[in-house]
Formats: structure tokens, C-alpha cells, sequence
């Protein structure tokens, strides 16, 4: 996970920080935040705690639309929280 001019998306719940907290660290890792998946962004990270739909089999609008952006060719990353947080680690 590369953080210096890339754009983060975050979904679900984290399990160790706000979402506060996380912008704050994706900005000062060089990144920036942005609240919905767009072309643009190159990291969509789920949060640990999950959500309660996904019991469902439903994983929300956010994978939906990056799962979707990955079949017409974007480059869109889905990362699990823990591999984001090893990276901040490895990054600081």
C-alpha cells in the first residue's frame, strides 16, 4: 500500500480508530481521504468490524461500485483494515 498522493476511501467499521482518526493518518501519511469510490480512487479499505449487512451477503454500495470499476479496468485496491494499518506502521 503506497500512501503519498493516493486517494483512500474507508467502509464498514474500524476496529482501532474513528473515522476522524484514519483521515488524519491517510493525510498525514501524504494521501487523501475521500467519503465515496470514485475513478480516482486508488484504495478502498475494510474496516474490521464490518457491518451488519454483510451477515446478509450484501457488502454495500462502496464494494459494490469499486468491484464495478475494477470489471471496466480500474485499479481500485479493496485492502482489509489490518494490511492498512501494517502499512501506516511500515510508513512511519
Amino acid at each position: 500500500i503506497a500512501f503519498n498522493g493516493r486517494v483512500f476511501t474507508f467502509t464498514g467499521t474500524s476496529t482501532k480508530a474513528t473515522r476522524k482518526e484514519i483521515v488524519e493518518q491517510i493525510t498525514r501519511m501524504g494521501a487523501s481521504f475521500a467519503p465515496s469510490v470514485t475513478p480516482q480512487t486508488h484504495y478502498l479499505v475494510v474496516g474490521a468490524g464490518g457491518n451488519p449487512c454483510w451477515a446478509f451477503s450484501w457488502y454495500g454500495r462502496k464494494v459494490e461500485k469499486a468491484v464495478g470499476f475494477r470489471k471496466e479496468g480500474g485499479t481500485i485496491l479493496i485492502v482489509h483494515e489490518n494490511d492498512f494499518w501494517d502499512a501506516v506502521e511500515e510508513g512511519t
